[in-house]
C-alpha cells in the first residue's frame, strides 16, 4: 500500500470502505490486505479539468504544467499505467492547485461539488480500479466547506477529505478552521494534508522552523516541497 507513511492509515482506508459496505474487487483476496492500494494518486476528472481551465488563468496556478500531464485527466492514459501493475487500485485525490487558490468563495464551492461528484462517479463506474476517493473542500468558504463534508462523506461515500497546509497564506490553526476539524473528529475521519506552506502561525513556530514540515534534503524542519504528501 502506498501513499501514507503510516501503514495504519492505509488500513483505515480499507476499514472505511468496509464500513460503507463497498465490496472490494473480486479478483483480489477477500481480506484486501494483499491489494496494492495507492491512496495518494492525483486526478483531474475531465469535467472538472475543463471547468478549471475556464476559471484559472491560462498560465497560472500550475495549469500549464497540468495540461502536459495527460494521465491526470485522460482515463485511457491512466488505465494504461495501472494495467502494468497486477492487483493495483487507487483511492482518488484531486490534483493541485487547491480549489481556493483559483476561485472565489462561491465559485470554489461549485468547483468542489463538481470535483467530488466526478470522483464519486468514477468510483461507481470503475470499482475494480478506484476503491474510493478523498473529497476536496472549498476552504475559502467555511459554510460551504462544512456542507460539502456532510454531502461528500454522507451522500457520496468519500473515505475522507483532502486539504492543504496553507489556505491562501492562512495556516490551519486559524480559528476559522476550527469547525472543520471539530466535525471531522465527530465523524472519526482524519484529513489528508497536502503541503503548500506552514501548518501553524509564524508566532507558533519553534526557532528551527515551521511545525509539521520537514526539509527532505537536510532532515531539518522547514518548508517542504509542495509535491510531497503529508497526513494529519
Amino acid at each position: 500500500m502506498t501513499g501514507f507513511r503510516d501503514g495504519k492509515r492505509a488500513i483505515t482506508v480499507l476499514q472505511r470502505l468496509r464500513e460503507r459496505h463497498r465490496p472490494l474487487p473480486a479478483q483480489f483476496p477477500a481480506n484486501g490486505l494483499l491489494m496494492k492500494i495507492d491512496i495518494f494518486p492525483h486526478i483531474m476528472p475531465r469535467a472538472y479539468f475543463d471547468r478549471l481551465q475556464e476559471v484559472a488563468p491560462a498560465t497560472g496556478h500550475l495549469m500549464g504544467r497540468m495540461r502536459n500531464i495527460p494521465v491526470l485527466f485522460d482515463l485511457d492514459a491512466r488505465f494504461a499505467i495501472m494495467d502494468r501493475h497486477e492487483g493495483y487500485a487507487q483511492v482518488l485525490t484531486l490534483a493541485s492547485p487547491a480549489i481556493e487558490e483559483v476561485a472565489g468563495p462561491e465559485q470554489a464551492a461549485a468547483l468542489a461539488r463538481l470535483a467530488n461528484d466526478e470522483m464519486a462517479a468514477l468510483v461507481r463506474r470503475y470499482p475494480e480500479r478506484f476503491v474510493g476517493f478523498a473529497a476536496s473542500l472549498p476552504m475559502n468558504n467555511s459554510e460551504a466547506t462544512l456542507a460539502e463534508i456532510e454531502r461528500a462523506i454522507g451522500d457520496l461515500g468519500a473515505v475522507g477529505v483532502q486539504i492543504y497546509t496553507s489556505v491562501n497564506g492562512r495556516p490551519l490553526d486559524d480559528p476559522e478552521f476550527g469547525a472543520l476539524f471539530s466535525r471531522m473528529a465527530e465523524l472519526d475521519h482524519h484529513p489528508s494534508l497536502r503541503r503548500n506552506g506552514p501548518v501553524l502561525r509564524r508566532s507558533c513556530w519553534p526557532r528551527s522552523g515551521p511545525v509539521g514540515l520537514e526539509n527532505r534534503r537536510s532532515g531539518r524542519p522547514g518548508r517542504a516541497r509542495p509535491s510531497e504528501p503529508a497526513t494529519a
